[in-house]
Order: structure tokens, then sequence, then C-alpha cells
């Protein structure tokens, strides 16, 4: 008896202005106008998407002092963005990602308690820490937390939230939790490995045949990436100024200055080793001739799914199928058109292969993404 095909999770993010997105573009929306939120978020919903993931900001970003204009991630209340999508959805899933550092669990259990009562079970939470004062600034409580202590917050406000939520007979409420990237030890600390799900973000790029895709991929990254946001991407590693530098010349051979103060604030650092991110950088530029430009474009990247619709299909199914990932949370570079293209090409090829749903068959996100109801296995409390 073969083994059932697992059934490929689709989620559909909206992203800000940045160097993922095409902002600039002719045709593209506006980032926080309500029109390309429920324009994504309906387009999502007609392909069968499990659920719109909205990202957060809490600070407006800065660079040496000012606005960080090529990198805007500030948007709407997520909470004011989701309540209004449900209002014009159906079956989709509404997640978003809201910090535990800067809020309070009562809160918290309260406006995702309501997001989900007004959606009808269809609520999730991507539970997020805030690393830096600079955020924190913005905030009653403010300061910074250890990495540490801010995980220790984090547990102890989830543990809140649920105790709080538990604390009353509710009907379908969703807590989707964020665990995707430490599958073997969320296994080995007693989590079920049929209850976690894996969902990398990944952009798309689709063309008639495979070198029209790829042409368009590359003429798309190509413009993304000016010379001023190549600049601005590599400060991040070496925390200087590197305004004074050719984009069209080579790598700084100067050493970063990781005791300096941040010349970004408000963005995340994703590279923990400035100098072995130097230097690999380095050998990169050494090993392929690239300029400074060249080496962001070819280093700063997602790793998107870039072919014909046929050829995409068989990439999301084959990763899938191979226990890569349980599934994609999917955005374009073209805000909110852009998803347009995968619902209408890529998404009936999913359903020839038995993959993706023809219909939404439940009514909350629990049941969409077949995960089992934690209320019905807890054992009830006695009263007192």
């Amino acid at each position: 008896m073969s083994t059932p095909r697992k059934q490929v999770i689709l989620g559909a993010y909206l992203g800000g202005v940045n160097h993922h997105t095409a902002w600039w573009h002719p045709e593209a929306g506006s980032q926080i106008a309500f029109d390309s939120f429920e324009h994504t978020a309906r387009t999502a919903e007609r392909g069968k998407f499990d659920f719109f993931f909205l990202a957060e900001g809490l600070a407006l970003r800065e660079r040496a002092g000012e606005i960080f204009e090529q990198d805007i991630i500030g948007r709407p209340d997520t909470f004011t963005v989701l309540a209004s999508l449900a209002a014009v959805t159906e079956h989709l899933g509404l997640a978003g990602t809201v910090n535990t550092t800067f809020n309070e669990p009562y809160e918290l259990a309260r406006q995702f308690a309501s997001l989900d009562h007004l959606s009808g079970g269809r609520a999730a939470w991507n539970v997020v820490t805030s690393f830096d004062a600079f955020t924190g600034q913005n905030f009653r409580r403010g300061g910074f937390l250890d990495p540490a202590d801010r995980y220790l917050r984090a547990e102890e406000t989830v543990n809140a939230v649920r105790a709080l939520w538990d604390s009353w007979e509710a009907d379908d409420l969703v807590a989707d939790r964020e665990s995707g990237r430490f599958l073997a030890r969320a296994v080995a600390a007693g989590r079920a490995a049929d209850e976690i799900e894996i969902l990398p973000s990944a952009g798309f790029v689709l063309g008639d045949t495979e070198a029209e895709a790829v042409e368009k991929y590359h003429a798309v990254h190509d413009e993304q990436v000016t010379g001023q946001t190549a600049l601005i991407l590599l400060e991040q590693i070496w925390n200087r100024d590197l305004s004074g530098y050719d984009p069209q010349g080579p790598i700084p051979d100067i050493d970063p200055d990781p005791d300096a103060p941040p010349i970004i604030q408000g963005r995340a650092f994703l590279h923990q080793d400035r100098f072995a991110t130097a230097r690999r950088l380095h050998e990169v530029a050494e090993a392929k001739k690239l300029t400074l430009r060249e080496v962001v474009i070819d280093q700063f990247e997602r790793g998107p799914l870039v072919g014909t619709p046929a050829q995409v299909a068989e990439q999301i199914d084959t990763f899938v199928q191979d226990n890569g990932s349980d599934g994609f949370i999917l955005g374009s570079h073209l805000v909110p058109w852009g998803l347009d293209e995968f619902v209408d090409k890529v998404v009936p090829l999913l359903q020839d292969r038995g993959v993706l749903r023809g219909e939404y068959t439940g009514t909350t996100l629990r049941d969409n993404l077949g995960l089992r109801d934690v209320r019905a296995a807890t054992p009830a409390r006695a009263d007192t």
C-alpha cells in the first residue's frame, strides 16, 4: 500500500519596503493601504492557501541616526489589519507576528482571543522576541534583555497567555507556535514530529520557459540591489559607514567593528560572526571575480522558486515530499498583484498532483493544518 502524499501547506505574506520587493515598480501598489492587504488575502484564499502571514515592525529603522529609507518595515497595527481581513475572507488563517518582549500576557490573550472569535477560529500567533533597546524605547517598560532572558520571558508569556485562554470555555481557539527551525531539538524535548510544521519563506519568479524565468529573475534581482542598497547591506556586517566605497569596486579591505554603536538600528542582525561572514564574502569575491555589488547580489538571497509553472510546482512538491519542509510562506516582489500569477498558474498544477486541496474542508485554521485540538486532550480542571 503506497504512502499518502504529503499535503503542501501554503502561507502568503506581504513584504515591506526593502530589497526583496520591487516597491519602485510602476505597477506596484501601496505597502500599507488596506486594498493591498485585502487583495493579497483574497488571492491567497482563491488559491486555497492555509493562511495569510503578517510580519511586524515595532520601530522605523534608522541608519546613522536617520530614518532608514531603504528598508522600512513599519506598517499598520497587526491586529487591526488581521481583524479587517477576517471580514473579507472565510477560510484563510490569519497569522500575526506579535512580540513577547514588550507586550503583556493579558493583553495578548485578549487580543488573540478576540481575533480568533471574530474570524471563527482562524487566528494564529507567530511568537517572536525583540533583541534591542532601540526598539524598546517605544514601550513603557523599555530596556534590553539578554538572549537567555528574552526567551525565558517569551516562554513565561506564552504559558501565561495559554493559562488565560484555558481559564474559560472557548470554541476552537488557535495558538500556532513557531517551531520550525529546530525539529530534532523539538522532538528531543517531547514534541511530536507530526505536530510540527516547517514553513520557510520563499519568493518566486515564473516564465513561459525556464530561460525566460531565469532572465526575469536576474533582471528583477539586479534592479532590487542598487549600489546604495549593496553598501547598506554590508554595513550591517561591517558596522561601519561604507558610503565612501565604490559599489563597482572591491569588498571593503577593513575589519568589521563589532564594538562600535550599531550603525543600523531596528533590524535583526542575521550574521552572528561578523568576521567569519566578511571572510566568506572576500572568498566569494575572489573566487568568482565579483565586485562589491555583485557579491551582495550573489550572496544576499532567499533562494526563490524560479522556472515555468510546471517546474515550480515540481520544485515545491518534490521538496515537501522529501521532507525538506511542510510547505512555504510565499511572497512576491510585486505587491499586491504578484501572488495572482502563482495562484492562476501554479496552484492548479499542485491540485492536479493531489498535494493541495481543491476546496476547504474545515472551518478553522487548526482544521486546515490538520492539528489536533490540544484542549480536547487536556484533562478537565477539578472544581475548587
